[in-house]
Order: structure tokens, then sequence, then C-alpha cells
């Protein structure tokens, strides 16, 4: 009788034991789950802006990292830093979107922006800042007079003539009605510009021509 008894109990309990088992496996069988999937974080975009340059002695200029943007946030921090270029520079706000780069020498300057995100993801982009030399020199044709054939052009022949072997210069006129020296760009699309052909001759044109006789200035 004791061995039947310990045998029914056994069997309960093994029984017992299966029937946990199975429930605790199958306990989850038809549960909803919710699950929620976040978006990654996408990196900012870095805008330092377009390529500039200035003529000493204006020896500043801006540095205009404002179009850069973050597609799925804000930017949280913005760094300049000069990455190449003469050693005579100040940033005067490194740490702004827009500052200014002053103290600047003649050379080329590579300025860096890096933007970064409010979860750390970052980007950067450069900008190139040319600095021309200060030309002391000048040599000035006065009365100059418009040829024009399909377009209006001056024409100053032998320009290497009057200038020191392998210098720099700029072009500049004036019109008779103005007593403002305006820069002539090279080959320029707007306003007024120049180009030297392979004889040495400047030809100096514009889209604003007329009857006058301006004067031609090559600074160097």
């Amino acid at each position: 009788m004791k061995h039947l008894f310990q045998t029914v109990t056994l069997t309960f309990l093994i029984a017992g034991l299966t029937f946990y088992s199975c429930k605790k496996e199958n306990s989850c069988n038809g549960c909803q789950t919710n699950t929620t999937i976040q978006n990654p974080n996408k990196p900012p975009i870095a805008v330092a802006g377009p390529d500039q340059t200035t003529n000493l002695p204006v020896n500043s200029i801006l540095l205009n990292g404002s179009a850069s943007s973050d597609p799925d946030g804000r930017i949280a921090s913005w760094q300049w830093a000069k990455i190449s270029g003469p050693p005579s520079f100040n940033i005067v706000n490194a740490n702004s979107s827009q500052t200014q780069a002053t103290n600047l020498a003649e050379g080329l300057y590579h300025f860096e922006l890096t933007v970064t995100d409010s979860l750390g993801l970052f980007d950067k982009d450069t900008t190139i800042i040319t600095v021309n030399k200060l030309y002391t020199n000048e040599i000035i044709f006065n009365d100059q007079v418009w040829q024009c054939w399909w377009g209006c052009w001056i024409d100053i022949p032998n320009l290497y003539s009057h200038l020191p072997s392998g210098a720099s210069f700029r072009v500049f006129i004036k019109r008779d009605n103005s007593n403002t020296w305006e820069e002539a760009i090279p080959v320029s699309q707007v306003g007024y510009g120049y180009w030297v052909e392979n004889d040495g001759h400047l030809i100096v044109y514009g889209d604003e021509l007329g009857n006058d006789t301006p004067d031609i200035k090559i600074v160097y």
C-alpha cells in the first residue's frame, strides 16, 4: 500500500510539472506586442559659404556658415578653424555661425567649419579666402577711345612694356561722367572686364558703353 501511494504521488507530481512546463511555454501564444521603430539620427550638413577674395589693405572678411542645417534636429555647436594659409589671422568668434576673419595677410587661406548636432553627429566644409597683395604702383592711360564692332572695347597695346617682368596687376576704368574708378574683372560677363591677348594688347570692355573717352588705370 505504501508503494502504491508513492507511485500515485510521483505520477501526479510528474503530470503537474509537465502541465506547468507546457503552460509556461505556451503562456504567450496569441499575445500582442508593441514594437516602436525609431528613425536613426541623420548628421547635419555644413556649408562654409562660397570662396571669397579680398584685396589689401582690406584684411578682413566675413565667414558665413548660416546656410548649414540639420535635417532632423538642430545644430548644437559651430566651430571655425584655419587649416592652412599664412600665419597671420584672427577668428573673432570661432563658435558662431557667422564671424569675421581679421588680420589677414597676402596668400591663400582655407577655413574649415564643423557643425555638430544635439546627438553628437557632425559634418565639415571648407571655404577658401584669397588675399591679394597691396598694389602701390599705377599707370594711367588718359582719354581712351572706344572701338566698336560687334561690341565695344578699348585696346591698349604693349601692356607688358609698361610693367616689370612677371608683375601681377589689376585694371580699373573711370568714365567721363564719374569720379570713381571701377575695377574690370578678368573675362567678366557682368560690368567691366578685360583680357590680355598673346601679343600683349590689353582689351577692356563693359556693358555700359557710350561716346566718352574713359581713363584706364593699371595698378601693380
